[in-house]
């Protein structure tokens, strides 16, 4: 399965690790919460880096300077 690389890529990533998290029984299930804990402190750092993106456009937005949406904000 491929994910593209933005918010909606992670949103994507994030589903589908819950579908897993359903599906798994025992051992595989322990390794999959494992898999689950990295994918959502990767996801947090994601996020944060997002947010950070988007408080800087807003500040520049303020006082007046053109922005443009970096790329992992946006869709395909």
């Amino acid at each position: 399965m491929t994910f593209e690389n933005n918010l909606y890529g992670l949103n994507e990533r994030l589903f589908a690790e819950m579908d897993r998290l359903n599906e798994a029984e025992g051992d595989d299930l322990q390794e999959e919460i494992g898999r689950a804990k990295a994918l959502r402190e990767i996801g947090q750092t994601v996020i944060a880096n997002g947010n950070l993106m988007v408080s800087a456009a807003k500040e520049m937005t303020a006082q007046g300077q053109a922005v443009q949406v970096p790329k992992g904000l946006l869709g395909a």
